[in-house]
C-alpha cells in the first residue's frame, strides 16, 4: 500500500497525464519516512527538482540491484541487473560508465509513456472482454 502512495505522489508532481514541467517534490518528500534511511538518505537539500529525484531512485534501485546480482537470494526468474540495460538506451552506457544525463532523458520519456494497465478476461465459451 505504501508503495502505491508514493507512486500517486509522483504522478501528482508530474500532473499526470497532461503536464511534466512541474518541478515540485513536496508531493513526493512530505510523505513520512519516505525513503530516509541511513543507505538512502533523502533530504530536501538533495532533491530540489523532479529529475533529482528521478535520478534518486534510479541509484537506489541499481545499487540494490548490484548488491544482489549473483547473491544466493536472487531469483533466478528475475536477475538484477543494472538499468537501464544497453539495449534499451545505447546513449545510456558510455565508456563503461552511465551518463548520467543520458539516463536522465531516457527514463523520464520511457516512464512518462505508461498506459494503463488493462487486464483480459475470458472464458472458454464466450469472447475476451477488456476491463480497467
Amino acid at each position: 500500500m505504501e508503495w502505491q502512495h508514493q507512486f500517486e505522489s509522483v504522478e501528482r508532481v508530474y500532473n499526470y497525464p497532461s503536464h511534466p514541467q512541474d518541478q515540485s517534490s513536496a508531493a513526493i518528500t512530505g510523505h513520512p519516512g519516505w525513503m530516509t534511511t541511513e543507505i538512502f538518505p533523502l533530504n530536501e537539500q538533495r532533491v530540489r527538482h523532479i529529475h533529482d529525484m528521478v535520478m534518486y531512485l534510479w541509484r537506489a534501485h541499481n545499487i540494490v540491484n548490484n548488491r544482489l546480482h549473483g547473491d544466493i537470494t536472487e531469483d533466478p526468474q528475475f536477475l538484477k541487473y543494472q538499468f537501464p540495460p544497453l539495449f534499451l538506451c545505447p546513449s545510456c552506457h558510455a565508456g563503461g560508465h552511465f551518463s548520467r544525463r543520458q539516463v536522465r532523458n531516457f527514463l523520464l520519456r520511457y516512464y512518462s509513456n505508461i498506459k494503463p494497465h488493462h487486464r483480459i478476461h475470458s472464458s472458454p465459451n464466450s469472447a475476451a472482454t477488456i476491463s480497467n
